[in-house]
């Protein structure tokens, strides 16, 4: 039989637990008991999801479910939402929000959703069996677009969600507690509907330096390599200074285009990539469909960029022909 000893710092009081086999969850409980202190955990979901109030009713609901086989004494629920006119709203349970009026034409910033419980573990050890402990889970979904009246933006990119997160934070002092309630958000952040970034466009992304290394000189090389082959034929002085001169300043064209070109291109390519949507007032229903006809016409945009960058690649290996034409005007 061993015995165990915890004694808070002033040293006033000892506790001692008696027995060879003590659980892990009951050290927890003791030492939150007499430190007051807490853990603490962060999960950041990478994907965009479409979260309506449907959903957030979901995910309360399973929480709430899962705090059941624990002796709960008291739990507590409050929301914050804030909207893109500088107005926050403050409820104290989720019914309150559920059955609040979302008709307004803001769109939503951000959600905060924030449920605190005080549960007692089972008795594992006599001396545990009435430790009382705190448990805090917090939501805070994100949402971050650009004004539709924001004058220093582009016209084509103002309403556009730009930025968008979903976060879990959770304060805990029992671990298997705090991964059963981890695990159960896991499952509804599964169920929610999800738009990942294209194979294509993680490539663009992932190869951008390259492409910007590798495109404007390419344009130049070609220039230049057709110029080269074109001089051969060429057997009149005046006719082949000509031509060096046009595959130089042509060359140089065609580099600074295409340079000009693939820098608007990885500039504007970000707003193509899908971020977190929060449906809740009507506002957000507003610009979720207003971003989807901007995301049509950048996507126009970047196809043209895309057929420019094509075009002096086109054009440079295609240069002998302007060489011909020009020295056929002399």
């Amino acid at each position: 039989m061993s015995e165990q000893s915890l004694s808070p710092n002033n040293g006033t009081s000892q506790l001692l637990i008696s027995g060879d086999d003590i659980p892990f969850g009951a050290y927890q409980a003791i030492y939150h008991k007499i430190t007051r202190k807490v853990e603490s955990r962060t999960k950041k979901y990478p994907d965009a999801y479409r979260v309506t109030k449907s959903d957030l009713k979901n995910m309360h609901e399973r929480l709430v479910q899962a705090v059941q086989p624990y002796d709960v004494k008291s739990s507590r629920c409050q929301l914050t939402h804030a909207l893109k006119d500088d107005t926050s709203k403050d409820h104290s349970s989720f019914e309150k929000f559920f059955m609040s009026d979302c008709s307004t034409r803001s769109s939503t910033v951000q959600l905060n959703y924030e449920f605190d419980f005080l549960i007692i573990l089972p008795p594992e050890v006599p001396e545990a069996k009435e430790i009382v402990q705190k448990f805090t889970t917090k939501v805070v979904i994100d949402q971050i677009s650009i004004d539709n009246y924001d004058s220093d933006a582009p016209y084509f990119i103002r309403g556009l969600n730009i930025g968008g997160s979903l976060t879990v934070k959770m304060e805990f002092s029992d671990y298997a507690v705090s991964q059963h309630l981890m695990a159960t958000l896991d499952g509804w952040v599964e169920s929610l509907p999800t738009k990942k970034e294209g194979k294509f466009l993680k490539s663009l992304f992932k190869y951008e330096r390259s492409i910007r290394s590798i495109v404007p000189p390419t344009a130049r090389f070609l220039t230049m390599l057709a110029g080269a082959f074109y001089l051969f034929d060429v057997s009149d002085l005046r006719s082949g200074l000509v031509v060096l001169a046009l595959s130089f300043g042509l060359s140089a064209f065609l580099e600074s285009v295409s340079y000009m070109f693939l820098n608007s291109f990885f500039q504007k390519l970000p707003q193509m990539k899908p971020t977190t949507r929060l449906l809740i007032t009507q506002g957000d229903s507003d610009s979720s469909d207003e971003m989807d006809d901007k995301k049509n016409l950048v996507l126009a945009t970047l196809s043209f960029l895309f057929f420019g960058v094509a075009m002096t690649l086109f054009l440079g290996s295609l240069s002998s022909g302007i060489y011909a034409y020009i020295t056929d005007k002399i």
